[in-house]
């Protein structure tokens, strides 16, 4: 659950760009300490992020605003890395977060 000053913020990203965009301001959590899973306030808190928190944020932001906070995970090559992004429907159509 969000605090009142968090819910502010959030409320405020009112459209997937918004979301996006705030998003891409945040650092980039490269782990230093080892594998995280940092919550969305935590990330909040932070201001950082790697793909799976930024993308359990952005699910969340999604859901404070009537979408469904859908997550999807791509696999990659061994060569390669993983990725994660929300997903949201608008209008019929699909675009995501990432």
């Amino acid at each position: 659950m969000f605090s009142e000053k968090e819910l502010k913020i959030l409320k405020k990203l009112n459209t997937p760009k918004k979301i996006q965009d705030f998003i891409n301001r945040l650092g980039i959590n490269f782990e230093e300490r080892g594998d995280t899973c940092m919550s969305p306030r935590m990330v909040l808190k932070t201001g950082r992020a790697h793909c799976m928190e930024g993308a359990i944020l952005a699910a969340a932001i999604l859901r404070i605003h009537g979408y469904k906070p859908l997550i999807v995970d791509l696999e990659a090559t061994k060569h390669d890395y993983d990725h994660t992004i929300a997903v949201f429907r608008k209008n019929g159509r699909w675009g995501s977060i990432s």
